[in-house]
């Protein structure tokens, strides 16, 4: 697991395994949201740990999203949606795929995703989809 970023109002857990796909995605995302807090795990494993423990920590760690690979090393990005939907109470998954698979990404909403972006993804399109995620939770 890696340290958080510089904090803000905005916290976000990234789960992905990739070093080269988590250095452009952290660059997207501090340029959607500067200042942002990110969090990154390298497995669906490591982010349940953090996820728990953020969950149940005094005073609790405010998690607003999850970005979360599809293709993790163990726990796949499918089985921690299985894991997440479980939960009475959970932020909002972002999946991150590779490609614009309209079925996938039809399969994803079904299984508990709130959207997926193609990675890296734009600041234009981080900025948009947590403006909507937002008003959704309002």
């Amino acid at each position: 697991m890696h340290p958080p970023s510089d904090s803000s109002q905005l916290s976000l857990l990234l789960i992905e395994d990739s070093p080269s796909d988590a250095f452009l995605l952290r660059r997207v995302l501090s340029k959607a949201h500067p200042g942002c807090r990110i969090v990154q795990c390298t497995s669906g494993e490591e982010g349940q740990k953090y996820l728990i423990e953020a969950m149940n920590a005094e005073p609790r760690q405010p998690v607003n999203a999850i970005l979360l690979d599809l293709h993790l090393p163990g726990m796949s990005g499918w089985d921690f949606l299985a894991w997440i939907a479980s939960l009475p109470l959970s932020p909002p998954v972002i999946a991150l795929v590779g490609s614009t698979d309209g079925a996938e990404a039809g399969n994803l909403l079904d299984a508990g995703a709130r959207a997926a972006i193609v990675k890296p993804g734009t600041p234009e399109a981080f900025r948009a989809l947590f403006q909507r995620l937002e008003g959704q939770a309002a």
